[in-house]
């Protein structure tokens, strides 16, 4: 892998007046800020939105929201995602959102094993059956070159959703439970004409065209911490990684490694040919990683949002150092 110091972060927006738990995903758009967090030990999803509003921008906790119900109190909308990625001009003013529910073995996590489309208004949904989904996602990659890239849907552990910055892609990225990252890219206008013309249904992910598609074997080895993914219009690859602080052999707690993994289009599997953007504490090459820090919290990489070819959205929440409670996020600009 080529590991790249030379980076420049710059703190964008601090998000104040959300949950005191992580920001799974934030989104800057023209007008707000959006960010989803997940509520009910981590099952129901939450949206909400802000004006900008320069540096600080107030969300209205328990205002107006959409809300996804989880497992935890019977409902099969919500679920464990990094997904809220808006669907373009022909979606109909609408977002892509991971829902469906699915217990990853051994875990007391249920990641999303559908994509949704759905408007952002004050709204609950219960079942992922109220929505439009794109469903069959262990399938991404059917048609083309040989198939290689599908596998059977009760292998499944993760699915999250792309959208390109020009909204002319489409990347369904899902992790098997060998973990094997599987990736396929799809026309964003052929997804949303579908579900404009036929309206609320499932849409098995093999009845659209895939324009590219490739697996990485010990995707999770390799990564290490997979948080959020995104891609640009040239069909590279970017993934967020830091797990939240652990506690050392003394108790203290410590920050993870702090990285973002950017796979080229046409690289793959063969590493050598990715990019580590190394955002490390120690990193002094050109780095001023001081940006990234706040007094007594350590560091949790979440969701990125592409701008730009190096050039990304980053939301970092933030948890005591002594507690380990979560009571911050923010939105960097990472640009290298």
């Amino acid at each position: 892998m080529k590991n790249i110091r030379n980076v420049t972060p710059h703190l964008e927006y601090e998000l104040n007046g959300v949950h005191h738990t992580v920001v799974q995903k934030g989104n800057v758009a023209t007008k707000y800020i959006y960010e989803l967090q997940q509520l009910k030990q981590g099952t129901d999803t939450v949206v909400y939105r802000a004006l900008k509003n320069g540096l600080n921008t107030t969300f209205t906790k328990n205002g107006y929201r959409l809300y996804l119900k989880g497992i935890k109190v019977g409902g099969t909308a919500g679920a464990h995602t990094q997904t809220w990625e808006y669907a373009g001009p022909n979606g109909n003013g609408e977002w892509f959102v991971g829902t469906k529910p699915k217990n990853s073995p051994g875990t007391d996590k249920y990641w999303a094993s559908q994509i949704a489309r759905v408007k952002f208004a004050n709204q609950v949904y219960s079942k992922n059956t109220e929505l439009p989904r794109l469903s069959a996602l262990n399938r991404a990659g059917s048609g083309y070159d040989d198939g290689s890239v599908v596998y059977p849907g009760t292998d499944l552990v993760r699915s999250e959703g792309a959208v390109s910055p020009e909204y002319t892609w489409m990347l369904i990225a899902t992790i098997d439970n060998n973990e094997t990252a599987h990736f396929g890219f799809y026309s964003v206008n052929e997804i949303n004409a579908a579900i404009n013309k036929y309206g609320t249904t499932n849409y098995p992910l093999d009845q659209f065209t895939c324009y590219y598609a490739f697996k990485v074997e010990d995707f999770v080895k390799k990564v290490d911490s997979i948080q959020g993914f995104d891609i640009d219009e040239d069909k590279n690859i970017y993934v967020s990684s830091e797990k939240a602080p652990k506690s050392n052999k003394n108790g203290k707690l410590e920050a993870q490694t702090r990285r973002i993994f950017k796979i080229p289009y046409g690289a793959k599997g063969d590493t050598s040919l990715w990019e580590v953007i190394d955002l490390n504490a120690n990193n002094t090459d050109g780095n001023n990683t001081s940006v990234l820090e706040r007094s007594g919290f350590l560091t949790e990489f979440e969701s990125i949002q592409v701008a730009g070819p190096n050039d990304i959205y980053l939301t970092v929440s933030y948890h005591d150092k002594t507690a380990g409670t979560t009571l911050h996020s923010r939105i960097y600009e990472i640009t290298w």
